[in-house]
């Protein structure tokens, strides 16, 4: 009996390590992907830097354009529609589709930034013609943000595991199957500390096996080009990837350390004798 129980105590080990590692990158993902975490990105972004590299790259982006690209307002919209966009994309719930709105238009036409920070006083004839040249963009934005979010978020939705995997119930489901998991080590374990060893070393491994794979994707990554944009966006995942397996690290080192302090401190009771020959 004692030996079947250190086996399934073994399998459902096992079991916990592969749940918690996969956890852990969901866990990582749907943090990502939150609004507050999307701005909180945008906030650390240096949206002059990053328009400076575009407007060198493209002889087609005149003086004109390049005034209004660089003013803070277009951060606030660019922000506002990354958020909308991951909202629209990653909820099983009725969102509208990301759009650039007359009133944000309104913002950058009307905004101080030329001004005080350019010198520059737009006239009404001026103001004009940017609105339309921004009324033409915004109709470009639209009519593609509408048509690839809606096709990205049929692909997802039209298959069941990723409908699933992307549902607010995903996370929920994957915390009580490890409660329900680790519930059972402990009736295989039965002793008053021994199931702190097990589950300690199984998380343990779990956030080893992610911050393995969180170094490599990064030596990866850093071997190919790309924009400003895409690192902020790529190091923000890399971070909270990485923040999220020290927290499960920590608390598998607790448990273990918590496991032998109890172990010296008590030694095996005779309540422990009991329980293993049940």
């Amino acid at each position: 009996m004692k030996v079947i129980k250190v086996l399934l105590a073994v399998i459902l080990s096992i079991i916990f390590t592969i749940i918690l590692t996969g956890g852990i990158f969901a866990y990582t993902i749907d943090s990502f992907v939150s609004k507050e975490n999307i701005r909180t990105i945008f906030d650390q972004i240096e949206f002059e830097e990053f328009f400076d590299h575009e407007i060198e790259n493209d002889p087609e982006i005149d003086k004109f354009v390049e005034n209004f690209i660089k003013a803070p307002e277009m951060k606030e919209i660019i922000a506002d529609l990354f958020e909308q966009a991951m909202d629209y994309v990653f909820t099983d719930q009725d969102v509208e589709v990301p759009r650039i709105s007359d009133e944000d238009i309104e913002k950058i036409v009307n905004s101080d930034f030329y001004e005080t920070e350019l010198g520059i006083t737009l006239s009404e004839a001026e103001k004009t013609e940017l609105r339309e040249h921004l009324v033409e963009v915004a109709e470009d934005v639209n009519e593609t943000l509408a048509n690839d979010l809606k096709s990205i978020k049929d692909e997802i939705y039209e298959d069941e595991i990723l409908k699933f995997i992307f549902s607010s119930d995903f996370i929920s489901t994957i915390i009580i199957s490890l409660m329900i998991i680790a519930v059972l080590i402990v009736a295989c374990r039965w002793s008053i500390f021994r199931p702190f060893s097990w589950l300690g070393i199984s998380m343990i491994v779990a956030a080893c096996l992610n911050i393995s794979l969180n170094f490599l994707t990064k030596l990866i990554f850093a071997t190919g080009e790309s924009d400003a944009l895409t690192n902020n966006f790529f190091d923000n995942m890399l971070s909270l990837w990485l923040r999220n397996s020290l927290i499960i690290l920590g608390l598998g080192i607790i448990l273990l350390v918590n496991y032998f302090i109890l172990k010296k401190r008590f030694g095996k009771t005779e309540n422990d004798k009991l329980l293993e020959n049940l």
